[in-house]
């Protein structure tokens, strides 16, 4: 089935077809909206999103619910997602367990996990302390490893931000969030659904947007980890005014016209993780290091363990969600 079929239901939490049943840590359960215990715990309100920690109640397991309000405008987003459940079986993306859905809403499920690099990111700024660079390695590697197992679905992911990487009590780092998400079956995808400017490929910004392809999630990458390194975003950098406005024209300027960031071992002590970042960041896509060969890049060869990871994590389990 296409990734944007629609597969929604009529009445309130009615099950789709493919949301009878929840799959939660090896077990299949029947989905039923009186199995799903508030906790009180709310971890974001948007617009048109709400994050929930949540309870399952046959499992006994603390899941997150994602709470999607289906507007038209929002409806190849909403699929997008949902389909998820079908294909998130990489251990580098966050598990999606089941769905429910009524007229207005879909309630996503997915597992739980400690905090995202975003979050980090704040912790280790006020603290004043870089991540360590294998730590950084690890994440890249991680990231890497979901965007090759999506490109195996045919998928471009279009929103590679430290938000979307998140750390769980295991010391396992995974990619989340598909709401922009873009199957590209003939490999190419269109800009509509820009997402982040600072984040965008310089293909996908400016007055004349090309399609884009698995490239351009490289690019994101690029500037993540960049951002991860220097503790600060290279392009808001730029394009902030002296009166520290910053907006998206501004952006979508220093993006497309400018010469791309670069990261030098002054700022990270790691030769392997500075050329592998500006590898990545080339303004011509087709100079970015090609997924097809790219675990071949030394700054591969050394990363830390998921116990590694954890011992790091473990001071700052306070920021946890």
């Amino acid at each position: 089935m296409n990734i944007h079929e629609r597969l929604g239901g009529n009445n309130a939490r009615r099950l789709s077809p493919r949301a009878r049943e929840f799959y939660i840590d090896g077990v299949t359960y029947p989905s039923s909206a009186s199995d799903i215990q508030s906790t009180g715990i709310v971890l974001y309100t948007g617009e048109f999103t709400k994050v929930s920690v949540k309870k399952h109640g046959p499992s006994s397991k603390e899941i997150i619910e994602k709470k999607i309000r289906k507007k038209d405008n929002r409806k190849k987003y909403v699929d997008i997602e949902k389909d998820m459940i079908n294909i998130s079986h990489s251990e580098y993306i966050v598990k999606y367990f089941g769905y429910l859905e009524d007229q207005v809403d879909l309630f996503l499920y997915m597992e739980k996990m400690a905090c995202c690099f975003r979050q980090l990111l704040d912790r280790v700024t006020e603290q004043n302390t870089p991540f360590p660079p294998l730590l950084l390695h690890t994440a890249a590697f991680s990231v890497v490893k979901a965007l090759t197992f999506l490109k195996r679905h045919n998928i471009l992911h279009r929103d590679i931000k430290p938000s979307n990487i998140l750390l769980n009590e295991k010391g396992e780092i995974k990619l989340s969030d598909f709401g922009l998400s873009k199957e590209c079956e003939d490999g190419t995808a269109n800009s509509k659904g820009i997402g982040t400017y600072e984040y965008n490929a310089p293909e996908r910004l400016g007055p004349d947007k090309k399609n884009h392809s698995y490239p351009s999630d490289l690019w994101s990458l690029g500037i993540t980890l960049h951002e991860l390194a220097c503790r600060e975003h290279p392009i808001r950098k730029e394009a902030t005014a002296e009166d520290g406005t910053c907006t998206k024209f501004e952006l979508m300027i220093v993006v497309t016209q400018s010469d791309p960031p670069q990261l030098f071992t002054d700022q990270i002590d790691s030769p392997h993780f500075c050329d592998f970042v500006n590898r990545c960041l080339q303004k011509n896509p087709e100079d970015r290091i090609p997924l097809e060969n790219i675990f071949q890049h030394p700054v591969f060869s050394q990363k830390f363990t998921e116990q590694e990871v954890k011992d790091w994590f473990e001071p700052q389990r306070d920021i946890q969600n």
